[in-house]
């Protein structure tokens, strides 16, 4: 182990770890990047189209405990289940991060606002 930082690794995580008998452990790959992730470009998945921002959904059922018509029976649990994680304020969506802390739901242009003001160093260091 001494000559080989990733066998030590490898074998202090495994001493942390404690296992139950007949408990079936999965497998994990570790590899080495060609290149540094922060190089890497960065693919953004829209999980809806059109102006409704992805929290639409959540927002509505607290406003008013309605679903849309056409929402399978699965999804409307899913965003009752979801919605005790958030809370309104001043028409605004939040979600509690710590105990006295709460992050604002933003849509997608609000997002992007954000990260450019990030990038240009507008926050300084409160990002």
């Amino acid at each position: 182990r001494e000559g080989n930082p990733i066998a030590d690794g490898l074998a202090s995580l495994g001493s942390t770890i404690t296992f139950q008998t007949n408990e079936t452990i999965r497998s994990f790959e570790i590899g080495r990047l060609e290149h540094p992730a922060f190089e890497t470009m960065a693919h953004v998945h829209h999980i809806q189209g059109g102006n409704t921002p992805w929290y639409h959904d959540i927002k509505r059922y607290i406003e008013s405990e309605e679903f849309s018509a056409e929402m399978p029976k699965n999804e409307q649990k899913a965003i009752q289940r979801m919605s005790a994680r958030y809370f309104i304020l001043t028409g605004v969506l939040y979600r509690p991060v710590f105990s006295t802390e709460y992050s604002r739901c933003l849509d997608e242009d609000e997002a992007k606002e954000v990260i450019e003001e990030s990038h240009r160093g507008d926050c300084g260091s409160h990002v």
